[in-house]
């Protein structure tokens, strides 16, 4: 999905619904965040937030997901990118995740060592 096309759904719900990529998200029922290339996604929320940050390029760290909800927050760190020759894969994002009655984070994998 592209943030174009994510205004589209963010003006077809007025706000109810929002999603944001590579940029926060904000609405006021549902919040949705994705975002690529090891970037940050953030979400926040009246009901439900979810952030979903982006996996790394080569030698690139996974993006961090932060999610704010009234109710339900989830944040997915994005994973690490692969190794380039002899270098360990990248770190995985962080997870972050805060509502009043579920949060969650949950933190992105490593990526994969590269051959020597």
């Amino acid at each position: 999905m592209t943030q174009s096309q994510a205004d589209v759904v963010n003006h077809a719900t007025k706000g109810r619904v929002g999603i944001g990529v590579n940029q926060p998200a904000n609405g006021q029922d549902v919040a949705l965040g994705f975002a690529d290339n090891g970037n940050n996604a953030n979400a926040n929320g009246g009901k439900f937030a979810a952030a979903f940050g982006g996996d790394g390029e080569t030698d690139q760290d996974g993006g961090d997901g932060t999610a704010n909800g009234d109710l339900v927050g989830l944040g997915f760190g994005g994973a690490g990118g692969p190794g380039s020759a002899c270098h360990n894969g990248a770190n995985g994002g962080d997870g972050r995740g805060t509502g009043g009655i579920f949060g969650g984070g949950f933190g992105g994998p490593g990526g994969r060592g590269g051959d020597c």
